[in-house]
Parts: structure tokens; C-alpha cells; sequence
């Protein structure tokens, strides 16, 4: 149940709502409060600590998309997160070359092209190119090129169709970014076009499902097929093991700080389970202790199939009301420490 502030806004949890493992949220006997799962970040900001403490959030750090990488064979997609390399400005990067060139004058973006991933922080003038292809995200919405390579990145790892993502992106862009169907599609093509180990991935996933019918996540937990296998419904079978898995890091996540604040009597109070994050609130001296000891809980130890180890990554931040910190918009809300 979460509780933020007076009026108090309340929610239940159901922690097998879903197929991929992640817990649903809904009003309390279907009358008080609602869903605090999928809540704007308008709204958010309404949502504020009680007097006297800080709200402290961890989140995991591309999570999806890191798991993913473990998943495939080891090549150039995984090499984006060993050197750290954010895969949307790569993509981005590779995608919009000649509107980059045109930006940066002064800096040899082609050749970026075509440096190896561990030497490319390493070059003069990528940080320059890195913070420009992130600025363009608030550039005019035909031009925002790190969400749209944001958006090819989730739909390409789960096997979403050039139309299904055209329409994605509008539907998430409030209709802003209208895409053809043949952008759309020369975009997933040039990002499979970047890393064909994730098809190959996909192909794995299908031949598991046809030969046992069942996947496992990497925390052991099962799904079974019990209908047909074809284009549409396997884009949720290629998700399911990193959203699986993601759900699952977050419930061992809450359970470990549980069991910490009431072993050790903290004046903490857990508030939410969001997917891939969650939201604690704590008095404002004991904020950095808190979100250490939250990404600690967060960042756990994995294996792949292939018994391969890694380790999840995550982030914290701190406010006051749970909106996004923005400079003289929301200066109370949540900002990255």
C-alpha cells in the first residue's frame, strides 16, 4: 500500500498480475486511489513526502536493454554497456550521420562511425557529439533523434514490426513525431543492421519455445506456451525474460529493505513498487545512507544461460514530491544525486 502524503493516496499490489512477473497495481477495493504505477509526471508532483522526511527512488539503469545484451552472443550491442556507451546515442549516432555532420562542423563525425566501441570516449570531440545527440531530445519533434533511437532500441530487442512501431511512437509522442511506414521500417533495419546478434537471439528464443514450449527467466521462474506461435504474440515471448527478470530484481530489491527496516527499526517507509524501480521515504539526514543501501539491494549479481556473469546497474535521486526536478519549474521534485 503506498502512502505519500495527507490526503493519503492508497493502491494494492499483485505481485503475479502479470505474465512477465512484475506486479500490477490497482485501487484499493476498486475505490480508493488507483493505479501508482503508471502515473504521469504531471501528476507525480502532486505526490509528496510526509512533513519532515525526503522521498529517495532507485531505479534500474537499462535494465532491459542490459539483459538483452547478456542474452545475445557477446558483440557489439554488449560492447556498448562493458565501455560505456549509451546504445541510444550510438544508434543515434549511426542513424542520423549526415544531420550530425551538418551540426558538428568541427568535429570528423563519419570517422565515429567506424571506431571500435572501446576506443570511442577515448576520441576527441565524442563528448561533444554524445551531449549534442542527448540535446536533441528537446529539439522540434521531427527532429528529437535520441528518443526516436530511444524507441527503435525497445521496439528492434522485441521483435516490433515497422507499422506497430510507427504507430508506438505516435501514440507516445501524444502524436507529435509522425513517422511513414518506410521510415519506420528503414529504422528497425538499420538497427538489426547494427547488431544482427539480436536476431539471432530471437531465433534462439523461438527454437526453446517449439522444442520444450517454455522459457525461464534468469531467476528460474517459468512461463508456458499454451497457444499459437506467430508474428504477433512473439514479441511478448522475446520480452518476457528481461521484463521477468527486471520484475523479479525489484521484488528481491523490496523484500531486502524490508527486512532491513525492520531488523534495525529505521524511520523508513517503503512506498512503491514501479516495474523497475522503487520509492522509499526516509528523514532528510539519512537520504545518502538510504539510497546506498536501496542501489545496493538493486544491483544484484546475475547469470546468463551461458554462464556468463554481470551485474545490474542502477540510480538514485531524491526530492520532495515525486515529479522530475526541473530548474524553476520543480525544484522540490526528483533529482539525481
Amino acid at each position: 500500500m503506498v502512502a505519500l502524503s495527507l490526503p493519503r493516496s492508497t493502491t494494492i499490489y499483485k505481485l503475479g498480475g502479470t505474465e512477465t512477473l512484475r506486479a500490477s497495481s490497482a485501487a484499493f477495493l476498486d475505490t480508493y486511489g488507483g493505479n501508482h504505477q503508471n502515473v504521469s509526471d504531471e501528476m507525480r508532483r502532486m505526490f509528496r513526502a510526509d512533513a519532515g522526511y525526503k522521498l529517495v527512488q532507485v531505479d534500474q539503469s537499462g535494465a532491459e536493454a542490459l539483459i538483452v545484451a547478456y542474452l545475445c552472443q557477446k558483440a557489439k550491442f554488449r560492447d556498448l554497456f562493458l565501455h560505456g556507451v549509451k546504445p541510444h546515442v550510438f544508434v543515434a549516432m549511426n542513424m542520423f550521420m549526415d544531420k550530425w555532420c551538418s551540426v558538428c562542423k568541427d568535429i570528423d563525425v563519419r570517422s565515429f562511425g567506424n571506431t571500435p566501441i572501446p576506443e570511442l570516449k577515448k576520441r576527441e570531440g565524442w563528448k561533444t557529439l554524445d551531449g549534442i545527440i542527448k540535446e536533441s531530445d528537446k529539439w522540434k519533434p521531427q527532429e528529437r533523434y535520441y528518443y526516436i533511437a530511444k524507441m527503435v532500441c525497445h521496439a528492434s530487442n522485441y521483435g516490433i514490426r515497422g507499422n506497430a512501431f510507427r504507430m508506438n511512437v505516435l501514440e507516445k509522442s501524444k502524436g507529435k513525431i509522425v513517422l511513414t511506414k518506410q521510415q519506420a521500417e528503414t529504422y528497425l533495419s538499420q538497427y538489426h543492421g547494427l547488431f544482427p546478434e539480436i536476431r539471432r537471439w530471437h531465433m534462439e528464443v523461438e527454437d526453446q519455445l517449439r522444442m520444450t514450449g517454455m522459457l525461464f527467466n534468469l531467476h528460474g521462474f517459468p512461463r508456458i506456451n499454451t497457444g499459437m506461435l506467430d508474428d504477433y504474440n512473439m514479441k511478448d515471448w522475446y520480452a518476457f525474460i528481461p521484463q521477468s527478470t527486471v520484475g523479479c530484481i525489484t521484488h528481491v530489491a523490496i523484500t531486502k529493505l524490508q527486512q532491513f527496516i525492520r531488523d534495525n527499526k529505521r524511520n523508513w517507509t517503503l512506498l512503491n513498487n514501479c516495474h523497475d524501480s522503487y520509492l522509499c521515504q526516509c528523514p532528510p539526514d539519512e537520504t545518502t545512507e538510504c539510497a546506498a543501501l536501496m542501489r545496493q539491494f538493486m544491483e544484484q549479481d546475475l547469470t546468463n544461460f551461458r554462464g556468463e556473469k554481470f551485474k545490474m546497474r542502477s540510480e538514485a535521486s531524491v526530492g520532495t514530491n515525486w515529479g522530475k526536478y526541473k530548474k524553476d519549474k520543480n525544484e522540490e521534485g526528483m533529482k539525481e544525486i
